[in-house]
């Protein structure tokens, strides 16, 4: 997943939205028909298949002098599109990702 994301910060708190496309590996076998080896974008394993939006919301904490946490909850919503062997499969995938991490800050 590649995404292109707008942040705004407010008083600690942190929004982002992002849109951007997403790489597949389309490997599958079909009533013995195989796709997928090595019949992606430029003759690789990988298909430009899906698109994805993101959105987002994290809180920075001050931990030490110059040092933050950043606690982030964001949602995506893919649309996927893969060739397969004798045609092409469509599914939607939606994720929640929690993540946590340090950052360090040279200036206030």
């Amino acid at each position: 997943m590649l995404l292109v994301e707008r942040l705004w910060r407010t008083k600690g708190w942190e929004f982002a939205v992002g849109a951007g496309p997403t790489l597949i590996v389309p490997f599958s076998t079909i009533r013995g028909r195989t796709y997928g080896r090595s019949q992606g974008i430029w003759g690789s394993r990988y298909d430009l298949g899906a698109a994805s939006l993101e959105a987002g919301v994290a809180r920075r904490l001050k931990l030490l002098p110059y040092t933050y946490g950043s606690l982030t909850a964001a949602v995506t919503a893919t649309t996927i599109s893969a060739k397969i062997a004798d045609g092409r499969a469509k599914t939607m995938n939606y994720a929640l990702h929690l993540q946590y991490g340090l950052s360090l800050q040279s200036k206030p």
